[in-house]
């Protein structure tokens, strides 16, 4: 059973930061609550008891990578297994939103974590830890290095930025690929290609949707997505600039990213075999990783 006052703290919540009526009308049929400890880290994933398949196995494997992230901190991962999907609008001209893309959010002064999507839950969850990892989250973003990148990729300055997620989903990208080649004993490299060439393909969807004009969006796609993958695309230059657990610099990451701005054209949706098993995104999908529900 869920706690009905937890339900309410949820409608409000989600009525004020991110009012996407499908996660509305979820946390509405909610009926059950499993709780999941490991260590410092307690998981509470919110479900339809009738409707939801919930593997419990796979919520603690996904739980022992989060830690290796949060050693010691108390973090509380609530987890609302929504089946909304991130994609693409219908409308080419519709602007996208947090209803597009975003599937959770952290207060890094506190020790909450929300997620509000099943899809791409298990990296969700890391780049969401990552945030409370201050060798890695940085909150200062110059205005000038911010005005630098607008005029640098066309982006109207009402546009949401934030280079941190950037360098957040990177680290995301990067722990997710290994905690899962580690796992299944498969190659990093081979991995970080089929992620790359996914990334790439998003990036010219999107880039399509520009007409020519100035970019604008109202969920920070440009750093989940274009930075990021600009980020990734150039790993090998990246690492001769920074290095874990020193703290990235704003203005040295803008330089950087707009120096490499150019990125191959990935025309074509693609499609990898990984141990016999097709392994594909639907053409629309917005989701920021291919293998991120593993």
């Amino acid at each position: 059973m869920i706690d009905e006052n937890r339900r309410l703290y949820f409608k409000r919540l989600f009525n004020n930061n991110y009012k996407i009526d499908g996660v509305l009308k979820y946390i509405e049929q909610i009926n059950e609550e499993k709780i999941i400890k490991y260590e410092n880290i307690t998981l509470r994933v919110y479900y339809r008891k009738d409707k939801d398949k919930i593997d419990d196995n796979f919520l603690m494997k996904v739980l022992k990578r989060a830690k290796i992230i949060i050693k010691e901190k108390p973090i509380i991962i609530n987890l609302i297994f929504t089946l909304e999907k991130k994609k693409f609008n219908n409308c080419s001209t519709e602007i996208l939103t947090e209803k597009n893309v975003n599937s959770g959010f952290t207060y890094v002064n506190g020790n909450e974590i929300f997620i509000f999507r099943r899809e791409e839950f298990p990296k969700v969850i890391l780049h969401e830890m990552i945030h409370h990892n201050f060798n890695i989250h940085n909150d200062e973003f110059k205005e000038i290095n911010k005005r630098k990148l607008m005029r640098a990729f066309n982006i109207d300055e009402k546009t949401t930025l934030i280079l941190n997620e950037a360098m957040v989903e990177l680290w995301a990208t990067i722990l997710h690929l290994s905690f899962i080649a580690k796992e299944n004993n498969w190659d990093l490299n081979k991995l970080i290609y089929m992620e790359l060439r996914y990334s790439l393909y998003k990036c010219w969807q999107i880039m399509r949707l520009r007409n020519s004009k100035l970019w604008f969006d109202r969920c920070n796609i440009y750093s989940y997505i274009i930075f990021k993958t600009i980020l990734l695309n150039y790993l090998e230059d990246l690492n001769k600039i920074y290095k874990y657990p020193n703290r990235y610099n704003d203005t040295i990451i803008t330089d950087f990213i707009i120096n490499h701005k150019e990125l191959p054209k990935i025309e074509k949706n693609p499609k990898f075999n990984l141990d016999g098993k097709i392994i594909q995104r639907p053409d629309k999908s917005l989701c920021f990783m291919l293998l991120s529900d593993l």
